[in-house]
């Protein structure tokens, strides 16, 4: 909206986009999503990185171009999602220790 009314006042304000992300409770677990994803995951440009641990109802998909995160998805309780959006928002790079832990 202010970008809207700033080039309504001859203003050279520019609409940068929105970043996609969900987090829902789907039949009591925890489902995030945010960036890219699904059909939109590049194979020969992205990196996906999965772990997943059934018994805990545990699921984590992130999805990497150029070094940056670009994408997730997860099941179950996650507290960084909130920092997870952030960095696909600001297009940070994830370095590959930080995706061992």
């Amino acid at each position: 909206a202010s970008v809207a009314i700033d080039n309504i006042l001859d203003g050279r304000a520019t609409y940068l986009g929105s970043s996609k992300a969900v987090n829902l409770k789907v039949i009591n677990k925890n489902v995030f999503s945010a960036g890219v994803n699904g059909n939109d995951v590049e194979p020969y440009m992205d990196k996906v990185f999965t772990y997943e641990e059934s018994s805990k109802n545990f699921y984590r998909k992130l999805i990497l171009r150029n070094g940056k995160l670009t994408g997730c998805v997860a099941l179950g309780s996650w507290s960084e999602t909130n920092r997870i959006h952030e960095t696909i928002i600001h297009k940070r790079k994830i370095w590959p220790l930080l995706l061992v832990y």
